[in-house]
């Protein structure tokens, strides 16, 4: 049996066990080529290679400081400054240690803050030059307040702007310094025209804006002072560059200053006008211009014409109307033909029961320009020049067309600070 059991194929041989491998230890000197000596422990260290560029690891070492200090280096460039703008870390704005604190701080933009205030230094001297010369056009009286040469009041043909005489000029020039630069009320009325009708006007007018004398700075040239049949206009600047048209007069005392025309003032100021509403008629100054304004009071176009009067140096603004085809209608229709913004002397009322401080009517026509005499004076026997049925009026409507700026209970209509 047992011989059986050995020879028995289908029985695998019993396996010896193994033995345990010896540990590792060193190869001998005496060993072959391929042993491979042992890695001293100093050399497990990793290695780092040679840098590029000579300055990358001065560059590398800043990354592990401040992030601001790699953010100055890369502004040196303009890819530097893109990304760090991306980063945002030059909104850090703190002083670092030992460094001052009035260094110019970096902007979002890469400006410092010197750059910064140079620039708002220089748009406020862009602004305010631009602002003087506004002013400047806007501190103008307006235009000459005389009636045109052109197309006298009377009617009759023009007539040349005579050049004055050297010792007119120097009488003109001597009373324009001297109503500009009066120091007192008694300098100033000796240069008035009709000083006893205007002085009460004048006081009252400068209990609200006191009177102050001004330098004169530029006069008018010979040339440039226009006349018209005894009167006389020329335009000053003074030392703020205000410009003043100055209207006077040749009367038995001299050459006087018309103060009505310099201040532009009427029977009342505007500001009272607006506020009262007075029913009478009240004389004033004003810039006309035709306008097809219709509204609350004057709703109709078909039945009255409209005019935008202004004041002196444009502080307020309303509306006059007259009825279309009546002799002021004709009177206004052919002055503003010819000059869009004439200044002329009127007399204005408001209508009983009016609903609007800036609607008025046109109740006469005075005077042309501001300066009231009797030769710019408009009188009942002038003929007056019938408007030509040709003739574009602004305010008029077409036929079979609707007024412009009609107003209609559905849908009415305001003027801008109306």
């Amino acid at each position: 049996m047992d011989i059986m059991a050995e020879d028995d194929p289908g029985t695998p041989p019993a396996k010896e066990p193994e033995a345990t491998p010896p540990m590792a230890r060193p190869a001998d000197a005496g060993a072959g080529t391929g042993a491979r000596a042992p890695r001293p422990k100093e050399a497990w260290e990793p290695q780092v290679r040679e840098p590029r560029r000579p300055d990358f690891v001065s560059r590398l070492a800043k990354t592990t400081d401040l992030p601001r200090e790699i953010a100055r280096d890369r502004q040196k460039s303009r890819l530097g400054e893109r990304r760090a703008g991306a980063i945002g870390w030059e909104a850090d704005t703190r002083p670092e240690d030992g460094e001052s604190p009035d260094a110019p701080e970096v902007s979002g933009r890469g400006l410092s803050r010197g750059q910064v205030t140079t620039l708002a230094a220089l748009g406020v001297v862009v602004a305010v030059l631009g602002a003087m010369w506004f002013a400047r056009s806007l501190l103008t009286s307006g235009p000459p307040p005389l009636p045109p040469t052109t197309r006298p009041a009377s009617g009759g043909a023009s007539e040349a702007n005579p050049v004055l005489t050297d010792f007119e000029y120097q009488q003109v020039t001597e009373v324009m310094t001297r109503f500009l630069e009066a120091l007192t009320p008694e300098d100033l009325r000796a240069v008035l025209r009709e000083p006893d009708r205007v002085w009460p006007q004048v006081q009252a007018y400068q209990a609200l804006t006191p009177w102050r004398p001004f330098t004169v700075r530029n006069l008018p040239a010979k040339a440039e002072i226009r006349q018209n049949r005894g009167l006389l206009a020329g335009a000053v600047e003074v030392d703020d560059y205000q410009r003043f048209i100055i209207a006077m007069e040749r009367t038995p005392d001299g050459i006087k200053v018309d103060w009505e025309t310099f201040t532009g003032q009427g029977d009342m100021s505007w500001d009272d006008l607006i506020l009262k509403r007075p029913t009478q008629p009240v004389l004033m100054r004003a810039l006309v211009q035709a306008d097809d304004y219709f509204n609350r009071d004057f709703p109709d176009a078909t039945t009255h014409a409209c005019f935008q009067l202004t004041a002196h140096r444009d502080t307020h603004r309303v509306y006059g109307y007259v009825e279309r085809g009546s002799k002021v209608h004709a009177q206004l229709g052919s002055r503003t033909r010819v000059n869009p913004r004439t200044p002329l002397t009127l007399r204005l009322k408001y209508p009983v029961g009016s609903r609007s401080d800036d609607q008025l009517e046109v109740v006469e026509v005075v005077a042309d320009g501001w300066l009231v005499c009797d030769t710019t004076r408009v009188k009942d026997t002038d003929p007056a020049e019938p408007l030509p049925e040709d003739a574009a009026d602004p305010g008029a409507p077409a036929a079979g067309e609707e007024a412009p700026g009609t107003a209609t209970p559905a849908t009415p209509t305001t003027p801008a600070g109306g």
